[in-house]
């Protein structure tokens, strides 16, 4: 090949790139980088550039690998490289051994900076980390040993924005995105204070977190300080936590707490507040509290709550575990008879008793709407619940709220709620009467 003809066409090449042909693009750099003698490396780069884009990704690694062997130092081609073992072993649409992805980390992180913004290194990190947590076994000491090869320091704090379906979406940083990796995995790992120790430095540091890390952050420091002997203290951070983000598993959670330290009434009132809502990962939740229920005497709801857990796991055909065959034994129930409920009586079933056992459990006040929103979507109703009145929203009544129902007498129950603009405990009306 002549001189004359390498630069047409390169510059075909490079016309076709401009515009993002990269089919021509890729013929164009093929028949450059095929030529006998000395090769470009910026050709090979791309080459392999044009096959990336088009996802030929075996032939973009193998121009690349040799576009590394001529030229180890090539910061584009490293940087090409690193991405496209990335996308082949850590994006494929087939899930990857995790020795492979373990090798291709590995790789990677030979290419590519952790700390350039436009390097794959932290994805593909993290991604092991997911990877590694989904792996049978407990591989959280592998998991932090990956994470400590990076300066949390120098991780980007910057939050990343991007729009999906017409609408902005903001991801968390990649230091926030460490610190939630790594406490998870201290935690698994059973490394209390380091994990106490990582969860302060990730308060103190993420000013503005997301996907409730902060929450996630505070629990997991109380899980550990449970798990060193601080249980009383803990379970006061635990109750507010529960009360903040009102998931059904830190109620568990908080239960099982307090049960450890004796304070069975207060483990009770955590338990009935997970009991709302029908979610079929409450299965082992439904039946771990009809062991308790039973001990209690109210053994309606241990038997709805058994029934459940059993109906589910019968019409899904998963396994009917030996704990859960002898808590039916204790109720005298058998699991192998024909008229076990299907899910959908179980669950009408369990509702009707979560409904009357809760409402048995609060008592009645009898109190005054003192005020009432301007948009009636809520009112306040003081009464000898407590100091504070207590926040209704207008759902609970039946034909909704007027501005003329300010001084209605009401009768109503409460519960522990949390008012997020004040940042504390606050009381919720959860049912009302005129």
């Amino acid at each position: 090949m002549t001189e004359q003809q390498e630069t047409e066409l390169r510059e075909a090449g490079m016309q076709a790139v401009q515009v993002k042909q990269w089919d021509e693009a890729a013929r164009a750099f093929e028949q450059l980088w095929s030529v006998e003698g000395e090769r470009d490396a910026w050709d090979g780069w791309r080459l392999a550039q044009a096959h990336y884009k088009l996802n030929r990704l075996d032939e973009a690694l193998a121009i690349c690998r040799e576009v590394y062997t001529l030229d180890p130092d090539h910061s584009a081609n490293r940087n090409l490289y690193a991405w496209t073992i990335f996308k082949s072993q850590f994006l494929a649409k087939q899930p990857t051994p995790i020795n492979t992805l373990r090798n291709a980390m590995k790789g990677i992180a030979r290419l590519a900076e952790p700390y350039d913004e436009y390097s794959p290194h932290l994805a593909a990190l993290f991604k092991l980390v997911d990877a590694l947590e989904d792996q049978q076994g407990n591989h959280a000491e592998e998991a932090i040993e990956w994470l400590e090869t990076l300066d949390a320091s120098r991780l980007s704090t910057r939050s990343k924005q991007f729009e999906a379906g017409g609408r902005k979406v903001e991801q968390a940083s990649d230091q926030e995105a460490y610190y939630a990796h790594l406490t998870k995995a201290l935690l698994e790992a059973g490394r209390y204070e380091d994990c106490i120790s990582a969860c302060d430095e990730a308060l103190r540091t993420v000013t503005k977190p997301h996907y409730n890390n902060n929450i996630w952050w505070r629990r997991r420091k109380v899980l550990c300080e449970i798990e060193l002997g601080d249980g009383e203290q803990a379970a006061e951070e635990m109750k507010r936590i529960a009360l903040e983000k009102g998931d059904w598993f830190l109620w568990d959670e908080l239960g099982d707490v307090l049960m450890k330290l004796n304070r069975r009434e207060e483990a009770l009132d955590a338990y009935f507040r997970a009991l709302p809502g029908w979610d079929e990962m409450k299965i082992s939740f439904w039946a771990q509290l009809s062991e308790v229920l039973i001990d209690e005497g109210q053994i309606p709801l241990a038997k709805a709550l058994a029934l459940a857990s059993l109906a589910i796991r019968t019409e899904k055909g998963w396994k009917i575990p030996l704990e859960l065959r002898t808590l039916l034994s204790r109720l005298d129930l058998d699991p192998n008879n024909p008229d076990i409920p299907t899910i959908a009586q179980a669950r009408k079933a369990l509702q009707t008793e979560i409904n009357r056992t809760l409402s048995d459990q609060q008592p009645w006040f009898e109190g005054t709407i003192v005020s009432v929103l301007p948009n009636l979507k809520a009112a306040f109703i003081k009464g000898p619940h407590g100091s504070d009145n207590a926040f209704a929203r207008s759902t609970l009544f039946r034909n909704g709220l007027t501005e003329d129902m300010k001084s209605q007498r009401v009768r109503y129950q409460v519960t522990e709620g949390f008012d997020k603009k004040k940042n504390r405990p606050s009381t919720v009306v959860t049912k009302v009467k005129i």
